[in-house]
C-alpha cells in the first residue's frame, strides 16, 4: 500500500512538472520523436539524472494490454562508466506526456551500457554534459546507416534554408551497401538544422527533414519512405518538327524558373542545337547557359543570368493530378505571328499517359503550338504538373486514318521533372493544389515565372 502510494505521488508530481517541462527534441527516427529537459538535468559527481520523453507515431503496448503513445523516462547516467539505468516512468496515452496516465513506476532498474551511436547515447552525452544541442554546435559529423535492402549511391546533406542540394557526399563510385554505414564529414561551420536525401541503386529516393546533426550520430534509411521514378519503356511522344533551328538562324521555346537563383526547365529539343542561349525577360535579354539535360524525357536545365531573386514555380504536392482535371498550358505559342507577350490555353487531363502508353507523359486537351515547347502545364491551384513537350502530328494521322485528330497534345510528367532536377542536386518546393484558384490568378502566376527561350544558331 505504502509503495502504491509513493508511485501515485511521483505521478502527481511528474504531472504537475510537465506542465512547466522544457522539452527540447533530441532524437528522431521513422517511429517516434525524442525530446528531454534540461532543466531537469542534476549532475552529482560522476553521476546525472535527466527526465527524457519519447513520442511514438503507431501505439505502444504495455504489460497491462494498454496502448499509449508517449512515455516520460528519468534515466540514471554513470558518465565515467558508460551505462545508464531507468529510475522512473510514466506512459500516457497521448502525445507530449498528454492525456490519461496508463502505466508508470518509480524504482531503480539493473545498469546497461550505452550501446553506441544509438539514441540512448545521445542522451547520455547531453545528461552527463558531453555534447549538448545547441546552435552553435560545430560538430554535424554523423554514420548513414542503410538498413534497407538496395544499395545507396548517393548521399546530398543541405541547410534547411537552402534552395539546392549540392554536391553528392559519398563521391563518384561510393556505395554504401544493405546493412552497412558510412560516416559523412560535415564543415564545422556551427549549422546543425539540414535536410537530408539518399538515392538508391534503383533509382528510388528517400529523405530525412530537419535533422539536428549537433545531436543525431546515426541518421537511418530504411526504404520505408521511398519515392519512385516512373519507368520509361514506351516510344516517347513526337516532338514539332520546328523545334530545330536552320542553320545560321534562331528558333523559339518557353522556358520557367524553378529557383529564386535563375535555375529554370524546359524542353531538350529546345536548347539541344544551340550555339547560344538567350532568356527574354521584361522586353530584356539575358544570356543562358545550359546546365544538363536529358534526351531520354526530353528535358533541360539551363541558368538564366539573373541579378537579384526570380520568382518561380511550385510543383504540386500528393495527390497527384488526375485524368479529367482542369489545366493550364503557359507559354509563346507561334512568335513569328503571336507577337503579344504570354499566351495561355486551358484543357483537360485526357489520359496519365503518352503514345503506346509511355507513363514519363501525359495526354492534355489543352491546345499547343509551336513556341510552347519547354513551356509549365498547371492545375487549377496554380502548381506545376508538367512540361509541355509537343502535340500529335494531325496531317500524318489524318493520312493514315482518314480522320483528323483533335486536341492530342503532349507534356512530360511532373513527377519525372521533378526526379531530372532532384538528380542533378537541384531542390524544388511542393504546394497543395486542394485550394482551386480563378483562371486569372493562374495566368497571373504563370507570368511571373514564364519566359520565352531564342535559341541561336
Amino acid at each position: 500500500m505504502k509503495r502504491l502510494l509513493f508511485i501515485l505521488i511521483a505521478v502527481l508530481v511528474l504531472c504537475a512538472e510537465n506542465a512547466l517541462a522544457e522539452w527540447v527534441r533530441s532524437t528522431s527516427t521513422d517511429t517516434s520523436v525524442g525530446y528531454h529537459d534540461p532543466t531537469t538535468i542534476r549532475r552529482t559527481g560522476t553521476f546525472a539524472k535527466m527526465w527524457s520523453l519519447t513520442d511514438y507515431s503507431v501505439a505502444k503496448t504495455n504489460d497491462r494490454r494498454i496502448n499509449y503513445f508517449s512515455e516520460q523516462t528519468q534515466f540514471e547516467y554513470d558518465c565515467s562508466e558508460i551505462r545508464f539505468r531507468i529510475t522512473a516512468y510514466v506512459e500516457n496515452s497521448g502525445q507530449m506526456g498528454t492525456g490519461t496516465v496508463v502505466g508508470s513506476a518509480n524504482a531503480s532498474g539493473s545498469w546497461n551500457a550505452v550501446v553506441p551511436n544509438s539514441v540512448g547515447q545521445i542522451r547520455f552525452r547531453i545528461a552527463c554534459g558531453i555534447s549538448t544541442p545547441t546552435a552553435d554546435a560545430s560538430n554535424a559529423d554523423f554514420d548513414l546507416v542503410n538498413n534497407s535492402s538496395e544499395s545507396i549511391l548517393f548521399v546530398y546533406v543541405s541547410p534547411i534554408e537552402a534552395t539546392s542540394w549540392g554536391e553528392d557526399k559519398l563521391g563518384a563510385g561510393v556505395v554504401v551497401d544493405p546493412g552497412n554505414r558510412m560516416t559523412i564529414r560535415m564543415p564545422k561551420d556551427g549549422q546543425c538544422q539540414f535536410d537530408v536525401r539518399v538515392g538508391y541503386k534503383d533509382r528510388r529516393f528517400e529523405e530525412r527533414r530537419g535533422q539536428n546533426l549537433c545531436t543525431l550520430t546515426d541518421i537511418v534509411f530504411n526504404g520505408s519512405t521511398l519515392r519512385t521514378s516512373p519507368v520509361v519503356t514506351a516510344p516517347q511522344a513526337p516532338r514539332s518538327p520546328s523545334a530545330a533551328p536552320p542553320a545560321g538562324g534562331q528558333s523559339f521555346g518557353t522556358g520557367f524558373f524553378v529557383s529564386t537563383q535563375g535555375h529554370a526547365l524546359t524542353n531538350n529539343h529546345v536548347t539541344q542545337t544551340c550555339k547560344s542561349i538567350v532568356a527574354l525577360l521584361d522586353g530584356r535579354t539575358h544570356p543562358a547557359q545550359l546546365v544538363r539535360r536529358d534526351e531520354r524525357n526530353d528535358l533541360a536545365m539551363i541558368r538564366v543570368q539573373v541579378t537579384g531573386s526570380v520568382p518561380f514555380v511550385r510543383f504540386r504536392s500528393a495527390p497527384g493530378i488526375k485524368a479529367g482535371e482542369g489545366v493550364m498550358v503557359a507559354g509563346f505559342p507561334l512568335p513569328d505571328v503571336l507577337q503579344n507577350g504570354l499566351n495561355v490555353t486551358l484543357g483537360n487531363v485526357s489520359a496519365l499517359a503518352g503514345l503506346g502508353g509511355n507513363t514519363a507523359f501525359l495526354q492534355v486537351t489543352a491546345p499547343v503550338q509551336p513556341g510552347n515547347s519547354g513551356g509549365p502545364l498547371l492545375d487549377m491551384g496554380g502548381n506545376l504538373v508538367g512540361v509541355v513537350v509537343s502535340k500529335l502530328d494531325a496531317m500524318r494521322i489524318a493520312q493514315s486514318t482518314g480522320d483528323i485528330p483533335q486536341n492530342v497534345n503532349f507534356a512530360v510528367q511532373g513527377a519525372m521533372a521533378r526526379l531530372f532536377l532532384e538528380a542533378g542536386g537541384q531542390r524544388v518546393e511542393e504546394r497543395s493544389s486542394a485550394k482551386e484558384l480563378r483562371i486569372g490568378d493562374v495566368s497571373d502566376l504563370a507570368r511571373q515565372f514564364t519566359f520565352q527561350i531564342e535559341c541561336r544558331q
